[in-house]
């Protein structure tokens, strides 16, 4: 008999077997409609569990139930009542919502899965004669940076609409909300099942707290959607403080020099280094000789002596010496 009730069974890991009963509900709103189903749970593990309500969904506001917990034993069957209480008119069209229950785990228990079920809840709203539906999107929130808003038109009803639209950025303030920027996207005409889609650019100076209102207006009547976010600036990640409140040892904080390079003598060490490193890879034998003679007339010159020493050959790394201008001049008439 069990098997023919519970329609939905949930399988939450290898052991769990919560089941609920009807799967789902469906019903056609009227004004300020008041209902009130029954909603049963079976227990089909070999524990006993104890399981809150859960309500969700865009109507879950106007929905609420008789209990907000039990416990169900092992192979027991607990029911409990979920009621909706509409307003006079809500936004046409189906709206889904859920209604289950989901096992309380204790602080402290370590499980690592949780044992839970739910059914649907079908609310039909008629579309009027006239209708347009509008829905508003935002990509990613950054301060400082352009947010596209995706704002879409949608005509459900067996009449071409001719509707036009527009989108408000609010700044939320106590006193009330200060109106950054309103952008009019003009009108369009929709055919039955189409839709039209408007893009609009704008960029948050600072953070704060932000709501995008996009309407649509058609033969008198205003469809509106609202949606709310909150921009703020990424934190850098401040240096690890020591125990005295200053940076801990070895921690340079950005922007800043190192201890050792502010010393006075680091320009002088750095030269010397210098110096020593361009000694120790200069080859000995790139050096003039002492014991040199001129290249033209054949007189014993050195390096302090000599008029001019020019490179011989670059790839042995031999040199010219000459004694005066005139024996150089000679070498270069020479073509020497």
């Amino acid at each position: 008999m069990l098997a023919a009730i519970f329609t939905l069974l949930l399988l939450s890991g290898p052991a769990f077997a919560i089941g609920i009963s009807p799967g789902r509900i469906s019903d056609t709103f009227t004004p300020n409609m008041n209902v009130t189903h029954g909603i049963h749970v079976v227990n089909s593990e070999n524990r006993t569990i104890s399981m809150r309500i859960t309500l969700s969904g865009d109507l879950a506001k106007y929905m609420t139930a008789n209990v907000d917990n039990f416990t169900v034993a092992p192979g027991e069957v607990k029911g409990f009542d979920f009621n909706i209480a509409l307003p006079e008119s809500i936004e046409p069209g189906k709206h889904e919502e859920s209604i289950g229950a989901s096992e309380i785990i204790p602080p402290g228990a370590g499980v690592s899965a949780v044992a839970g079920v739910a059914m649907q809840y079908w609310l039909y709203a008629n579309y009027p004669e006239k209708y347009v539906s509008v829905d508003v999107l935002y990509t990613q929130p950054e301060v400082g940076k352009d947010m596209m808003f995706n704002v879409t038109l949608f005509n459900p009803v067996n009449t071409t609409m001719a509707p036009s639209a527009d989108l408000e950025i609010q700044e939320v303030q106590a006193g009330g909300n200060l109106i950054l920027k309103r952008f009019d996207f003009g009108s369009t005409t929709l055919q039955t099942g189409g839709s039209q889609l408007f893009n609009a650019y704008w960029t948050f100076p600072k953070e704060g707290d932000y709501v995008a209102v996009a309407r649509a207006y058609y033969d008198g009547q205003t469809t509106r959607k609202e949606i709310g976010f909150g921009l703020s600036v990424p934190k850098m990640p401040e240096p690890t403080p020591s125990s005295s409140g200053t940076a801990a040892p070895g921690t340079v904080s950005a922007g800043e020099l190192p201890a050792f390079l502010k010393s006075p003598y680091t320009a002088v060490i750095a030269v010397l280094i210098v110096l020593i490193i361009a000694v120790l890879l200069w080859p000995e034998k790139r050096l003039p000789r002492p014991d040199q003679k001129c290249a033209t007339c054949g007189k014993p010159v050195n390096w302090k002596s000599a008029f001019n020493i020019v490179v011989d050959d670059y790839k042995k790394k031999t040199f010219k010496y000459y004694c005066s201008k005139e024996c150089e001049r000679k070498a270069i008439d020479k073509g020497v």
